[in-house]
């Protein structure tokens, strides 16, 4: 049977019985008697704890056996039925509490309590071990004949020995769960006498380990034990089931403080804990051990206790660096096999492949297909290559995405931009010695660049720094994916129109402006230009428009839409080939010849002089392959609900270039109008692209004599029209600038620059833009001194709105809240924020002297306003918001603090709220902020990490294993003149938020005396869990409530001194 933890057991029974029925439990029978003399009792204390929060009721069975029993005087038939009644009783109260509370929809849970021997004894050896001459088969038997009676009884869930004092007797338990089959889940639980030994002076790990090979027992741990031995059992737990793989889940329901005299029968309170701190003492056990717990209480707890720990605390602790270092090469072979199982995705949607797949990946690829012919065409030419070198690049891309990318969407082969930015460098490279001597050719350049692109995109994708993508942002993509488009459009028009003696490799504007000028040279290959441009987007909004009309047919519309580039293509090809064929000499600029197969395959050669010539702009070029597939293939990911791997998708664009370089391939990767084209035809799967390919390969065999007839100005306009979606318009400019004029600052750099240089500075500028501002973000974040809207508990910045009746929470609290992690960048900003707020509204403990002159020159201020300022006596510091901490800042929160100190005369206490973040806990318990112990001469903090803290074990002062209400220091007295004040700061628990108590029993009941080297006299803290708040509505509560109760300024005097505290 599987639980849902961690699971609330209840508090102690018979004690709850005697408190809410004022039943006289003294006799051998104990809570047992109630089963005959008062049942409605026993279920009024279930329904009780159910109704306090606890998941499971335990039987009232304690001391219930036949034994016992004949023993009071009853049959053994009547024992037998008592003993099934408190079964029954249980769940009755439980089917009662789950009818009285419909909307409940927690686990609700019976457990049989079966108790140790030493119960029936009633002489006190449940808390000894100490039976006498008794044997481990009178004990089997005991037990196996009050389990075969309560077992007849289907109505339990689990089985719970309780408070098990004795080796011999767990011994016995052992022997039982093998001999006895169909047993319910078991738990076991002992009654220890120290922090290691259970009542006979076993050493509790051993006993624990009998049961670790009994699957039937699910939970071991401890009960009825004294509340300060417990989190010394669990540490020396936890430390142990390190090294186990399957550990068993935690039972701890110690008791609440109190000792059972077994020859009065009655209970001495004098050392029960207060409800709170038992609370949060289990919670901190709960986070040290994991959600894996049953935790509860035994006696002297009752509902107040369990409502108290149903909303528990958890302060999580950061594992040490060797741990964390021993827990990463425990898993490193689980690692490894990840990493190489992400290497292939392939392996978990292949098996699962079907026909349905099949046919919409064939019909996407088809659809795809007749696109990436024309695309993969034009952009070589516009990368002033060969058009070959076009289908050479889309056939590798596509046939190797399958097997390691992680979208299907994506089509990787030629781009626009990448094309473009080749073609700039190409026009460069052909105006070297190298070329024009024949030295290095374009088969050499376009395979070697692929080649080293794609060792550099491999290397980044098999180091898993995908991430880096994600350092540039949106408004970065956006303008110069924009700007890219409209530079290519621009790039086009000369081809388009005819236009002779235009160099498109410079820069855009220059090439734009010599366009407009030689208009007056048009010639007739305008007429293929403009007749396809128009036939394209003709195509493209009637078939928008058809869709709305008849979305019935818009399968069949969408085929229609994609296909418009082949259908110009085809079209304009046999014009011309019409014209070829009658004999005529073309009047069109055509392509010219296509040669058939892979007439480039092989080895790519290395020429290292040709690397240098490339070598910085193979950064640029890999940044450009990154830039393009991230950007479309992160966004089809969010659209169609599937994550995209990074690093993965990095590392197959590295691999299809390599690969390609063998094949002729120039850098490819993914496209964004084929992808999108993919997205919308259906796709089920990345095979699509595997058929793609199929027909590339097709093509470059079988068509490759047609494309020698291909307009020119019909792949330009194809270009044209394909890149035209790329640009952005004036709604993309005015959302950026209602976000921040930063982001239309990055963005507006993007698209301009692309426009007037080289396509990778459009890149580096605006990346450089947005990390400049993103640091100048972290260097001066928004922080905020936060004040309290009356009369609610509402927390805003002092100047969030001037309508609202917003009030400082005291004038002697300040509640300062950073708005960003704290970093070395922007600490110094922030706590000298604080430290100027602290000097506004507070005054110095010390009076300013009367003559300017007499004062430093920095306290130039008037007395009179000095006076009617308040002194500072508290922080509340909202870390809420700040998941990150380093050294540099921790330093500076402890220097602001001994600052504080200083200018307010007295030690300023510290509410630090934080949410979740094992860096920034780490670091404030590195400092001190945790436990907040002063050094009795210094004042300063004492670090909660100390090493000699973590070796010496927690010892409690006679006050707090009393519980006192009030803590009496002997031999002080207040001398508020003296200079040799040592300040005792004593700090409250924080009130749960859920405050069931009526009786305010939060303050802290003790002090725990330590000292950190030979110099300290006296140093004394309150033992407080958590550390830290998750709330600030909690943190300014106990600011508050420690205001009331707020100790004088003490002084340690010598020994013989009687001296009193004035609260």
């Amino acid at each position: 049977m599987s639980f849902q933890y961690p699971i609330v057991l209840d508090g102690g029974f018979a004690t709850e019985l005697e408190k809410q029925f004022k039943k006289d439990l003294s006799g051998k029978l104990w809570s047992a008697q109630c089963l005959e003399d008062d049942p409605v009792a026993v279920k009024s204390v279930h329904k009780s704890y159910y109704e306090a929060g606890a998941n499971v009721a335990t039987t009232c069975s304690y001391q219930a056996s036949i034994e016992g029993f004949l023993q009071a005087g009853y049959t053994r038939e009547h024992g037998v039925e008592l003993m099934n009644k408190s079964i029954s009783l249980a769940c009755e109260a439980r089917d009662e509490f789950r009818k009285e509370h419909p909307e409940d929809k927690e686990e609700r849970l019976v457990a049989l309590s079966i108790g140790c021997y030493g119960a029936i004894l009633a002489n006190g050896s449940e808390y000894t071990g100490d039976y006498g001459n008794i044997t481990i088969d009178r004990l089997v038997q005991f037990h196996k004949d009050r389990l075969e009676i309560f077992l007849g009884n289907k109505g339990v869930d689990f089985v719970l020995f309780e408070t098990i004092p004795s080796v011999l007797e767990a011994e016995a338990i052992v022997k039982i769960m093998k001999e006895m089959n169909d047993l319910p889940p078991v738990g076991v639980a002992f009654q220890c006498r120290s922090d290691h030994q259970i009542a006979d002076g076993t050493d509790l790990l051993y006993v624990l380990s009998l049961f670790d090979k009994l699957d039937c027992v699910f939970a071991v741990g401890v009960n009825c034990t004294k509340p300060q031995h417990i989190e010394r059992l669990v540490s020396r737990i936890v430390e142990v089931n390190k090294e186990k793989e399957d550990k068993k889940a935690l039972l701890l329901y110690p008791d609440g403080g109190e000792v059972w005299d077994a020859v009065a029968r009655s209970w001495d309170s004098s050392c029960k804990l207060a409800k709170d701190k038992f609370g949060f003492l289990l919670s901190k056990c709960v986070q040290d051990y994991d959600s894996r717990v049953l935790v509860g209480g035994c006696c002297g707890t009752g509902p107040d206790h369990i409502k108290k720990m149903k909303a528990l605390y958890i302060d999580s602790q950061s594992p040490s660096h060797s741990e964390q270092l021993k827990d990463f090469t425990k898993n490193l072979p689980k690692h490894i096999k990840t990493y190489f199982k992400n290497m292939f995705p392939i392996i978990e949607w292949l098996p699962n492949y079907n026909w349905i797949w099949f046919s919409g990946d064939l019909t996407a690829a088809i659809t795809v297909g007749t696109l990436v012919i024309p695309q993969s065409l034009a952009y070589a030419k516009m990368a002033n290559l060969p058009p070959v070198y076009g289908l050479y690049t889309s056939f590798i891309g596509v046939i190797t995405y399958p097997l390691f990318g992680t979208s299907k969407d994506v089509s990787i082969g030629t781009s626009a931009i990448m094309s473009l930015f080749l073609g700039q460098l190409m026009t460069k490279f052909t105006m070297t010695p190298q070329y024009i001597s024949g030295e290095w050719t374009l088969s050499d350049v376009a395979t070697l660049l692929a080649l080293f692109a794609g060792f550099i995109a491999m290397a980044i994708g098999l180091l898993r720094l995908g991430l880096l993508f994600h350092f540039i942002c949106q408004p970065a993509i956006a303008g110069f994916m924009a700007g890219s488009g409209l530079s290519i459009l621009i790039n086009q028009f000369g081809k388009i129109f005819g236009i002779p003696g235009i160099n498109t490799t410079e820069a855009p504007y220059l090439v734009f402006g010599k366009t407009l000028a030689r208009l007056n040279l048009i010639t007739i290959d305008a007429a293929f230009g403009l007749t396809s441009l128009l036939y394209l987007y003709f195509v493209k909004y009637l078939s928008q428009y058809l869709t709305r009309r008849y979305p019935q047919h818009r399968h069949l519309l969408f085929f229609f839409n994609s296909s418009r580039s082949i259908v110009v293509l085809v079209f304009s090809t046999l014009i011309c080939f019409m014209i070829h064929r009658f004999g005529q000499i073309s009047p069109f600029t055509i392509i010219g010849t296509v040669p058939a197969g892979f007439g480039h395959m092989g080895p790519p050669k290395i020429k290292m002089d040709l690397v240098g010539y490339f070598g910085t702009d193979l950064i640029s070029i890999v940044v450009l392959l990154i830039m393009e597939h991230g950007a479309i293939s992160s966004s089809l990911g969010k659209m169609a609900d599937y994550k995209v791997n990074m690093s993965q998708e990095v590392f197959t664009i590295g691999l299809s270039n390599i690969f390609g370089s063998f094949f002729g391939a120039y850098p490819g990767t993914g496209a964004f109008s084929r992808t999108a084209v993919m997205s919308k035809s259906g796709t089920r799967t990345p095979l699509t692209s595997f058929f793609v390919g199929l027909i590339v390969i097709v093509s470059i065999y079988v068509f490759t004599p047609a494309f020698t007839f291909i307009p020119n100005a019909s792949l330009a306009a194809i270009i044209a029209h394909a890149v035209t979606d790329l640009i952005s318009g004036p709604k993309v400019w005015k959302r950026f600038w209602d976000v921040h004029p930063s982001e239309l600052l990055i963005f507006a750099s993007a698209y301009i620059i692309s426009l007037f240089t080289r396509m990778d500075v459009s890149v580096y500028v605006p990346v450089a833009i947005s990390l400049v501002v993103q640091l100048y973000r972290i260097a001066r974040p928004r922080h905020a001194f936060l004040t309290r809207l009356e009369p609610t508990d509402l927390y805003f910045p002092a100047d969030h709105h001037p309508s609202l009746h917003l009030q400082p929470i005291h004038p002697s609290i300040l509640c300062f809240q950073p708005q960003e992690s704290l970093l070395f960048q922007n600490s110094t900003f922030l706590f000298e924020a604080l430290i100027d707020q602290v000097k506004k509204t507070t005054r110095q403990g010390q009076p300013l002297a009367e003559k300017v002159g007499d004062r430093p020159w920095n306290q130039a201020v008037s007395i009179q306003k000095e006076r009617e300022l308040p002194v500072l006596e508290a922080i509340v510091l909202d870390l809420s918001g700040v998941h990150q901490m380093d050294y540099s800042s921790m330093e500076l929160l402890m220097d602001t603090s001994a600052q504080l100190d200083r200018y307010a005369g007295v030690q300023v206490r510290w509410y630090i709220v934080m949410s979740y973040s094992p860096t920034v806990r780490q670091c404030l318990l590195f400092a001190g902020f945790g436990t907040q112990r002063r050094h009795p001469l210094t004042g300063q903090f004492l670090s909660d990490l100390s090493r000699k803290e973590e070796k010496e074990e927690r010892q409690w002062s006679k006050e707090e294993k009393k519980g006192f209400e009030e803590v009496k220091i002997e031999q002080v007295e207040v001398k508020k003149e003296s200079k040799r004040f040592v300040h005792l700061n004593f700090m409250s628990h924080r009130n749960p938020v859920d405050d069931v108590s009526s009786v305010d029993d939060t303050v802290e009941s003790g002090s725990r005396c330590g000292h950190s080297d030979e110099e300290d006299q006296f140093a004394s803290i309150q033992y407080r869990f958590p550390y830290f708040f998750t709330s600030i509505h909690e943190a300014v509560k106990a600011a508050l409530n420690q205001r009331t109760r707020e100790l004088e300024i003490v002084r340690v005097v010598s020994d013989g001194d009687l001296g009193s505290v004035e609260a």
